[in-house]
């Protein structure tokens, strides 16, 4: 933070502020003396991110292709949070449901019902009162079929919510569910009732498009929206009557580039504090640290966190050529990718290979690891895997299908640097195979359509959120699906849909017994890598980057949010 050498003019400047954009007490918040307070120095922590949001809603409602966990996180609240550790702890709750206790009952039918009970002196941030009846309005919303999150847990499986005072809610819930007491605010974020009930009601088809979910965005998190100025910064306030404490940095500013090198430019001329939700990779992840270490700046360190795979289109409709819909041809490919090349090439080995979406720390991760299918790289048994599909070669070594045409396959992935680069990689390998291949990307603009995202022809690279709950193979069951019925909202963007998978996971969100979840999952792992749903690659190393001057991120599990404890943070000089 730079000082003005003139010290009248810094008390000046920052009463200024204070006076300016001071909270609005809550109703019946009593406001101290003007006489009597003291300016104080305000200090803003500076934030770059990799592209503007669509929305800063814990609950998004939609589609997005890219990381956003931390944006939500500041401005946003739930009913529990996960903190560094993996742990979930009570936020907006006193407590969390817990199994066969009143709180978190198991019928004899198969129904559950969960108990919640509020804080008391919850309010937004505009200082209305949060009450039970704004998760009642919220699951309103989620659960209306206009909203592809309504097909998604844990809203699928919730039946109603029941109100018993401002302060208790009860969620009735048509199936098990063994995440009913563990509810964070990218799960089920309450909304303003006081705000949105009259729109919702009046039409709700131009519901998500209402100006409330980015430059009026009302919350419940650490932080409240002070300021967005489209295509260029948000500014943010602390929430001084956030539940968990006022935090004690003051004010937020949050700055968006796609260039992941003029992201690390902005950090290396101290233009910018802090990288968050993947704003910059491996590659300037190691710049960063060899100029911080030499200047005592800051610490730089890597954590496989985001898993990588490919999308394979699986819709007649949408797959060309057809054969992508062949487990062979499927087979083929994965056999033809270097994994560990890429995670040298791109990542200098930081990276994780593997054959699933499941992290390996996880406590049935043995189990998962014999139950999914192996595809080594072995450019033989692709050729061998193609012959039997009815392939051969042509006189230039290209492969070919019955009527003699080549096999010309579309890969996409979501454009930067270093997804290009994957991209790149990944295509070499398969013409040096024999494959036809042209490459393409979605701009960063284009993670927003989510039809554009699930019609892709052939093969997509994307990422999923880091997950060590398992929950995270829930997303390819054929009612996940992308389509228009969900107005293509979901993670199963190429359409998989196997009848075999989806009755494991039936099974998988009935059960609670921790023992049996893992073996449904290693179960599930193997029906999803056997017929190639999606083709895993790795798990992209995270780069947490934390300046020398900002005291308190923690963080050690994979899928834990850099900015869980937000609210304690501290900013020195």
């Amino acid at each position: 933070m730079r000082l003005l050498g003139n010290l009248p003019l810094i008390a000046l400047v920052a009463l200024t502020a204070c006076v300016s954009v001071a909270e609005a007490p809550a109703a019946g918040q009593r406001t101290g003396s003007s006489d009597s307070a003291s300016p104080k120095e305000e200090r803003t922590l500076r934030m770059v991110t990799r592209a503007e949001p669509a929305s800063i809603a814990g609950t998004i409602l939609i589609p997005t292709g890219i990381t956003t966990g931390t944006q939500r996180r500041l401005f946003n609240a739930g009913l529990v949070l996960k903190d560094g550790d993996g742990k979930y702890r009570p936020y907006l709750a006193e407590t969390a449901p817990q199994l066969n206790t009143d709180s978190w009952r198991v019928l004899p039918d198969g129904r559950m019902e969960t108990t919640y009970r509020l804080r008391p002196g919850l309010v937004w941030q505009d200082g209305t009162p949060l009450s039970a009846q704004d998760f009642a309005f919220a699951w309103r919303v989620y659960s209306s079929p206009q909203f592809g999150v309504s097909r998604s847990l844990p809203h699928s499986a919730m039946q109603d919510i029941v109100v018993n005072d401002d302060r208790t809610l009860v969620i009735r819930w048509r199936d098990i569910y063994f995440e009913a007491g563990n509810l964070e605010s990218t799960d089920f974020a309450p909304l303003p009732r006081h705000v949105l009930e009259a729109p919702f009601a009046q039409d709700v088809t131009t519901f998500d498009s209402l100006p409330f979910w980015t430059t009026e965005y009302v919350g419940a998190g650490p932080y409240r929206l002070d300021r967005w100025e489209p295509g260029a910064f948000i500014e943010a306030r602390a929430f001084t009557q956030h539940v968990l404490g006022a935090p004690n940095i003051d004010r937020l500013r949050i700055t968006w580039n796609s260039d992941f090198n003029a992201n690390l430019a902005s950090l290396l001329a101290t233009e910018a504090d802090l990288p968050i939700d993947d704003s910059i990779r491996v590659e300037q992840g190691l710049t960063l640290d060899r100029d911080w270490t030499t200047r005592g700046a800051g610490s730089v360190r890597y954590r496989p966190q985001l898993p990588r795979f490919i999308q394979v289109q699986h819709r007649a409709e949408y797959a060309d050529p057809p054969a992508v819909r062949d487990v062979r041809v499927r087979q083929a490919l994965t056999h033809a990718i270097d994994k560990a090349s890429i995670n040298e090439t791109l990542f200098e080995g930081k990276g994780l290979t593997s054959d699933s979406l499941i992290y390996p720390t996880v406590d049935y991760f043995a189990a998962v690891d014999r139950a999914a299918a192996k595809y080594p790289f072995d450019l033989r048994r692709s050729d061998q895997l193609l012959s039997e599909a009815g392939f051969s070669r042509d006189t230039e070594g290209s492969y070919t299908d019955a009527r003699a045409a080549r096999v010309n396959l579309e890969l996409r992935n979501i454009q930067s640097a270093q997804n290009d680069a994957e991209r790149s990689i990944i295509a070499d390998g398969w013409r040096r195979a024999g494959f036809q291949l042209t490459e393409d990307v979605f701009t960063p603009s284009q993670t927003r359509n989510g039809e554009l995202l699930g019609t892709f022809r052939s093969l997509s690279i994307t990422s999923a959120a880091a997950d060590t709950t398992g929950l995270n193979v829930e997303d390819y069951t054929c009612a996940r699906a992308s389509r228009p019925e969900t107005r293509w909202f979901g993670q199963n963007r190429g359409g998989w849909c196997n009848t075999d998978y989806d009755y494991v996971m039936g099974r998988l969100t009935l059960a609670l017994d921790p023992k049996e979840r893992g073996e449904l999952v290693a179960e599930a792992i193997g029906a999803l890598t056997s017929d190639l749903g999606i083709i895993p690659l790795h798990f992209n190393p995270g780069v947490v980057a934390v300046p020398a001057q900002l005291q308190g991120p923690n963080v050690k599990v994979p899928d834990a949010d850099l900015s869980w404890n937000v609210h304690e943070w501290r900013l020195s000089q």
